[in-house]
């Protein structure tokens, strides 16, 4: 208890000395800037969009099937950037001796980011993540964070942006019962409650591209949010080459981790894709 005590006090401290760091840091932004957002405004507004679809069906000795697809878009005007992003994944299995379907995987994300440019290569930004996995032991996570973004061009093809922020998270865990063996022929029930867990969290996370060939694209995104109680460590590494105008195939390894789960739930997710891609 004592322990658990202390802990929360220097969880505390960080996110003061954290937020008056942050501050400080756009002040000396406001102050100090000299280029002005009016030079990096964007004259004509754009818009991109893509979606993304995966399909994947085996029969005979098993029958499987999954889908999985992806909505983004992007939109920038003056000294703005919007983006949103939309994920889905759904696989079924047939079981063999009821020939019934059974769902083996479900998920939805959902990931909204604003930015506001002071500069050439610095900038603000406010974003909000939904995660639903409902093979997890969470019902929702969501959150919401503020910060500041560094751009860096490391080359003429390529490119870095940092961030650093805070914010709050809610977790809603799911109400669940776990039965194993004390001994053979005496089971034992362990009940986890629903509940409700909201904290404070500092956001890292990082944005790199670079254009491989004219035709070829690699990503990698990792972000880290760190709370009292959980860590959420999510990682996406994608590769996509053009086939056609409009028209890529991309390739993508998508990791989460959270460091605070319950009995009987792994740590770790994956999702390894391979889709068609279709940009407009």
């Amino acid at each position: 208890m004592i322990k658990s005590v202390i802990s929360s006090k220097k969880f505390k401290a960080i996110i003061l000395v954290f937020s008056c760091l942050l501050s400080l840091s756009f002040v000396s932004v406001l102050h100090a800037e000299e280029v002005k957002a009016e030079d990096q405004k964007v004259e004509t507004p754009t818009w991109k969009s893509n979606v993304e679809l995966g399909y994947v069906s085996s029969s005979g000795n098993s029958e499987t099937t999954s889908i999985n697809g992806a909505f983004g878009a992007t939109y920038e005007v003056d000294v703005w950037k919007h983006a949103i992003s939309l994920k889905s994944l759904f696989s079924a299995a047939t079981d063999a001796d009821t020939n019934e379907d059974k769902t083996s995987a479900e998920r939805y994300t959902f990931q909204a980011k604003t930015d506001y440019k002071f500069s050439a290569d610095g900038y603000a930004f406010a974003v909000v993540d939904y995660d639903d996995d409902r093979f997890s032991d969470n019902d929702y996570q969501t959150s919401l964070a503020l910060g500041r973004g560094f751009k860096f061009a490391l080359s003429e093809t390529s490119n870095l942006d940092l961030e650093i922020g805070l914010g709050y998270r809610q977790t809603k865990k799911k109400a669940f019962v776990i039965e194993t063996e004390l001994s053979p022929g005496v089971p034992v029930f362990t009940i986890f409650p629903e509940e409700k867990i909201n904290e404070t969290i500092v956001r890292l996370a990082a944005n790199y591209t670079a254009d491989i060939t004219e035709h070829s694209k690699f990503e990698q995104k990792f972000s880290v949010e760190s709370g009292e109680e959980n860590t959420v460590s999510k990682s996406y590494s994608g590769l996509s080459v053009n086939i056609a105008e409009n028209l890529a195939l991309k390739v993508s390894l998508t990791a989460t981790h959270q460091s605070d789960v319950r009995e009987g739930t792994e740590a770790l997710d994956t999702i390894t894709a391979v889709t068609v891609v279709f940009n407009f």
